[in-house]
């Protein structure tokens, strides 16, 4: 279990810094540097590829959905802190509510998986 949040903390992580990588290679400021844009662009394909792989590693061992809102909550929260140290954004409070909500919802779907998942492999123990 501890293996599959590991996996899917990393996967987030590097899911946001592809993001940020694409964002970098698409700024104006980079406009003369062909090779730096080509670069970040390259940069943003293996951090994404990478973030996919420790995504399917954390699937494998654990439920989907678990992964899923490890990896999504991860992903929401660096992208925010990356945002806001390199590109000197501003995050609302709506939208630190909007990301509430969804981690919420996700929080209460795996919440409500695990209790069934439980509750038929007790049923299957007494048959």
């Amino acid at each position: 279990m501890y293996d599959s949040v590991k996996f899917a903390f990393i996967s987030g992580i590097f899911a946001a810094t592809g993001s940020a990588f694409g964002k970098l290679s698409g700024l104006s400021i980079w406009e003369g540097y062909f090779l730096l844009r080509i670069s970040f662009f390259a940069l943003m394909l293996i951090t994404n590829t990478t973030s996919l792989t420790f995504f399917v590693k954390a699937l494998q061992q654990t439920a989907s959905i678990n992964a899923t809102l490890i990896t999504s909550a991860t992903n929401y929260i660096v992208t925010a802190l990356v945002g806001f140290i390199l590109f000197n954004e501003t995050t609302s409070l709506y939208w630190w509510s909007g990301i509430s909500l969804i981690l919420i919802g996700l929080v209460l779907i795996v919440s409500n998986t695990t209790e069934q998942r439980t509750t038929r492999n007790e049923e299957k123990k007494d048959i």
